[in-house]
């Protein structure tokens, strides 16, 4: 099997009420694989896994994040810009350290995108022979198929909704996004400058705490991704 599939379909990973949980306050196996175009990955997240990428991606110009955000019963993302993405070859520079709690064994492992310019976006999975740990995604807010959500209410924007939203953290004064209300979810995003950066546990990553997340998130090299 190609490590194509192994990007998987992010539109079961959470119902539409966690993801309007995530900001109200402020992996998967190879044999599992689906489309790329959706990622985040049934098999790889519990019931309360993170927000995932919408199902559908209207067509659109690209666009900025918000100054502030719009308030109103129901929320909306901001304003649109433009802006060079981050170069692949610049995120695949990147290296990446080792979470704790990972097996001896466990191997970061790029899956490349589908489409023809991968400038933007990097998936990687790391495993433990053929099961994934945990997963991490690289995604510039300036992504087309980001962009067009820009204006949709907050709760429709799936794993896009940290480019456009209020943070209710920080992580080394790096805007962080979790659930408030459930800490022990290692479900963490951090963004710098344009690129967020996403971090979900594998179905054999349970052990994976919060904190772990954080420090792991941490440890990348964030000054330079904001310079992207």
């Amino acid at each position: 099997m190609s490590d194509q599939s192994a990007r998987p379909h992010a539109g079961v990973v959470l119902t539409a009420v966690a993801v309007a949980t995530l900001l109200a306050c402020a992996g998967c196996s190879k044999s599992s694989a689906k489309p790329e175009e959706n990622r985040a990955a049934a098999s790889s997240a519990p019931a309360s896994a993170p927000a995932t990428e919408p199902a559908s991606e209207p067509a659109s110009e690209p666009a900025t994040e918000p100054a502030s955000e719009p308030s109103s019963d129901a929320p909306t993302t901001g304003t649109k810009s433009s802006g060079k993405l981050a170069s692949a070859d610049r995120l695949l520079a990147i290296k990446l350290p080792m979470i704790k709690g990972a097996p001896a064994n466990a191997v970061w492992t790029d899956i490349p995108p589908s489409t023809a310019n991968p400038n933007g976006d990097r998936y990687l999975n790391l495993y433990v022979g053929e099961d994934v740990f945990m997963s991490l995604e690289f995604l510039d807010c300036r992504l087309p198929k980001v962009q067009a959500y820009a204006g949709k209410p907050l709760e429709e924007l799936g794993i896009f909704r940290p480019c456009f939203d209020k943070p209710n953290g920080k992580l080394k004064g790096y805007p962080l996004y979790f659930y408030p209300d459930d800490l022990e979810n290692p479900y963490r995003t951090v963004k710098a400058g344009h690129v967020i950066v996403i971090g979900t546990m594998g179905p054999i990553g349970q052990k994976i705490k919060g904190v772990d997340m954080e420090t792991l998130l941490g440890s990348l090299p964030l000054a330079t991704i904001r310079k992207m």
